[in-house]
Parts: C-alpha cells; sequence; structure tokens
C-alpha cells in the first residue's frame, strides 16, 4: 500500500512539473509575442516618421519652385518695363529728327 502511494506522489509531481513547464513555455512565448510587437509599432512609427519627412522635403522643394518662378516672372515684368521705356525714347527721339527737319526746311 505505502508503495503505490508513493508512485502516485512521484506521477503527481511529474505532472505538476510538466505543468510548470508549460506554463513556463507560455511565458516565454507571451514575451516574444509582446517583443514582436513594440518592434513592429517602433518599426510603424519609423514609417510615418520618414513618410512625413518626405512630405515636408517635397512640400520645401515645391517652395522653392514657387520662388524660383516668382522671381523669373519679376525679372519678365522688370524687361518688358526696360523695352517700353526704351521704345517711348525712341519715339520721342524720332519726333524730334523729324520736327527739325521740318524747321530746317523752312
Amino acid at each position: 500500500k505505502r508503495k503505490r502511494k508513493r508512485k502516485k506522489c512521484k506521477k503527481r509531481k511529474e505532472k505538476k512539473r510538466k505543468c510548470k513547464k508549460r506554463k513556463e513555455k507560455k511565458r516565454k512565448c507571451k514575451k516574444r509575442k509582446e517583443k514582436k510587437r513594440k518592434c513592429k509599432k517602433r518599426k510603424e512609427k519609423k514609417r510615418k516618421c520618414k513618410k512625413r519627412k518626405e512630405k515636408k522635403r517635397k512640400c520645401k522643394k515645391r517652395k522653392e519652385k514657387k520662388r524660383k518662378c516668382k522671381k523669373r516672372k519679376e525679372k519678365k515684368r522688370k524687361c518688358k518695363k526696360r523695352k517700353e521705356k526704351k521704345r517711348k525714347c525712341k519715339k520721342r527721339k524720332e519726333k524730334k529728327r523729324k520736327e527739325k527737319a521740318l524747321r530746317e526746311r523752312e
């Protein structure tokens, strides 16, 4: 009788030990999953950050383009004004020349 009791006790201890091992395994698995989840989150964050930086860079480029375009337009406008001034000056000189010629004829 005593022997059998001991055997049962041994079996129970074995069962307990296996259960403990299983729990340990589960715990490690949980930890690993948690780690993976955190890693995923970090990667996601990095990706979003990268996207934001890209957006900022594109925006900067667009602004630069706009600025250059504005400068070019300004240059064109000034050039047009200068040409207009030159044209008026030419006309005035032409008028003066004609008047002088008319006076000399008289």
